[in-house]
């Protein structure tokens, strides 16, 4: 894929940030934001090529509309770039900044719908498999206000994995540097202990605390009392007082995330996420949070704004110059056009008298030359040039045609009469006739053909101009837990229980707004609200059903005394499914407390159907499958 560096719009210690477009006949033309390593004798070293290999193998797995989209790979101008989506906006530090210049603060519920938003791609991030079903135990360890961005619709990113641990890669460098920022870390992570998803978590928690008090959590007079001040993770600032809206429940939830100790913080930012969202449905009901918080940023930094129109324009003119250059380049250049010698009647010795016909057609040859131009859409100019002579005689003729016989005595197509036959210079005058018309018909043609060219190379821009084509995408959905019923405009989209993930395609969807709706016993059910077809849309949806009742589970593994070694089985419509062995039981999730399911097992032995209980109080119900007897026993 060729790619057209715009502009740059970013610059770090060992790379540079881009806006690019992609080579192609689309337009608008598809805007990319390009990070490019920088070349240098300081920065070319092999620990940075690794970092930057390690980074795109990390962010090319993650599929999240909470987590930037990594496309691919790539070198431009032989130097390694990862090419990612473009997200038109700010980040968290620049709506920090103008909240500060304009002496204002950033909305509760802003600050808490950005929170939540991360937490949700935090916890993809860090439950994330591969494809031998094995948890990645990825860890960003660089969550900051700048590596968060909020787009002017208000569509929210975690960004930058150059620094994302995996299994394999340390906290420090070869030289001992610590990765990340320091008030923004852990405290685990300051003293370079072994991390977990849970440091993640206390920095997104830092986040939050700053967003709500309006100032920095940990700030010392230089970097080594931030240090300390991190190390120690002693909060001295009362947030009630910085910020009299936030009550203690509010205080509560924020500050067991920032709990010095890992295990005493959330199991997971799926909990974190869990809490601030009843908050804001208990607190802030039927708040329109993406449209508030993309009006407030247009509002704090309307600067931002105009940089980024700018920016977008600067990237498609540059698209039109490139396609003007295309054309230029593509455009036929037309045949040549060349000329028959002038025919000479045999002179006479004496002077002829000349009719006053002859003489007015005399007048005209070897006259003003005129041109036809074509400029098709601002590529290449076509001039074809015909002298007026053209239309008394002189013909002009595609190369390699033969050349018309003798010159005409008539006068525009009307006949002056034939000379008497026996004159010297006589010739019949029909093969005058039809060269004339040959002439009328072959320039008819040239005219219509540039025209035509014209109207061709119009009719690009004016789809572009007036009518944009919004290319149908599928809309595509994960959800946890992982089997729903969904309706999609209140008609279900199937009789059963779905799997996630699922592709909702145009045979289920119709133009315009699309109400799809996720349910499943035991939690609350969700909404979801689409435009179909959307050129701007997010089509990755991940959804997190919350818990209304207490859930239990049931845990499968075959019989000791059974002869089978695998079994396949199937809840009633679809609720779960999967395989148990003998080395693999199986555990059924989020089933209703105390409530009893029909179970079907199939084996090589037969099938038959168990009504299985799950246990009551949310504890885990263990039963044994023996598929010879085709029952089911309570362990």
């Amino acid at each position: 894929m060729s790619y057209h560096l715009v502009k740059k719009i970013a610059a770090g210690g060992m790379a540079e940030v881009y806006l690019a477009i992609q080579k192609g006949k689309t337009y608008p033309p598809k805007k990319w934001c390009v990070k490019k390593k920088i070349v240098s004798s300081d920065t070319d070293n092999k620990d940075f090529e690794v970092m930057f290999q390690d980074e795109f193998a990390t962010c090319a797995r993650l599929n999240h509309p909470n987590v930037i989209y990594t496309k691919e790979l790539t070198t431009i101008d032989d130097v390694p770039a990862i090419v990612m989506e473009y997200i038109p906006g700010v980040d968290i530090r620049d709506l920090l900044v103008g909240c500060e210049r304009k002496q204002t603060r950033l909305p509760i519920p802003l600050a808490l719908h950005i929170t939540h938003k991360i937490a949700l791609g935090l916890h993809y991030v860090h439950t994330l498999k591969d494809e031998n079903n094995a948890l990645c135990k990825i860890v960003h360890r660089d969550i900051s206000p700048q590596n968060i961005l909020i787009s002017l619709a208000g569509e929210i990113k975690i960004i930058d994995f150059g620094v994302a641990d995996r299994q394999r890669k340390l906290n420090v460098t070869s030289t001992g540097m610590v990765k990340g920022k320091f008030s923004y870390m852990s405290p685990e992570q300051v003293l370079i202990k072994p991390l977990d998803h849970r440091s993640d978590q206390y920095a997104l928690a830092i986040i939050c605390w700053e967003m709500l008090a309006m100032q920095k959590l940990f700030f010392g007079s230089s970097e080594v009392e931030t240090i300390d001040m991190v190390r120690s993770a002693t909060i001295t600032k009362d947030l009630k007082k910085l910020n009299p809206k936030v009550d203690q429940r509010l205080y509560e939830i924020v500050h067991k995330a920032l709990n010095k100790h890992a295990k005493q913080r959330y199991e997971s930012c799926s909990g974190f996420a869990q809490d601030l969202e009843a908050y804001m449905q208990d607190t802030f009901p039927n708040y329109p949070f993406a449209n508030k918080l993309s009006q407030f940023i247009r509002d704090i930094v309307p600067n931002k704004e105009q940089k980024i129109k700018e920016l977008l324009a600067l990237a498609n003119q540059s698209a039109t110059q490139s396609e003007q250059a295309t054309r230029l380049a593509n455009l036929s250049s037309p045949k040549k056009i060349i000329r028959t010698p002038r025919s000479t009647a045999p002179t006479s010795p004496k002077k002829a008298t000349k009719t006053p016909s002859q003489r007015a057609a005399k007048s005209t040859r070897g006259g003003t030359r005129s041109s036809i131009v074509i400029n098709p859409g601002g590529g290449k100019t076509i001039d074809i040039a015909i002298a007026e002579s053209d239309m008394h005689g002189d013909l002009p003729v595609l190369a390699g045609q033969p050349t018309p016989a003798g010159p005409s005595s008539h006068l525009g197509g009307l006949s002056s009469g034939p000379l008497p036959s026996g004159h010297a210079s006589y010739q019949d005058p029909a093969p005058a006739r039809r060269a004339t018309t040959f002439l009328s018909t072959y320039k008819q043609l040239i005219i219509l053909l540039g025209a035509a060219l014209v109207i061709l190379s119009l009719v690009p821009k004016w789809l572009s101009d007036f009518s944009p084509t919004i290319q149908p995408r599928p809309i595509h959905l994960k959800f946890v837990p992982k089997h729903v019923m969904i309706k999609v405009n209140n008609k279900l989209l199937k009789t059963h229980h779905v799997t996630s993930p699922i592709t909702l395609t145009p045979q289920n969807l119709v133009e315009g707004h699309n109400v799809i709706e996720l349910s499943r016993e035991g939690f609350k059910p969700t909404v979801l609200e689409v435009s179909y077809p959307s050129a701007q849309q997010n089509n990755n949806n991940f959804i997190v059903l919350k818990k209304q009742s207490t859930l239990s589970y049931i845990k499968l593994s075959i019989h000791p005394n059974s002869d089978t070694t695998s079994v396949r089985f199937r809840l009633a419509d679809n609720i779960d499914s999967g395989t148990v062995t003998k080395s693999q039981p199986y555990t059924m999730a989020y089933l209703v407390s105390g409530k009893t399911y029909a179970v079907k097992f199939s084996a090589h032995h037969g099938s038959f159907v168990c009504q299985l209980t799950a246990a009551a109080g949310g504890s885990t119900k263990k039963y044994a499958v023996f598929s010879e007897r085709q029952h089911c026993e309570s362990t």
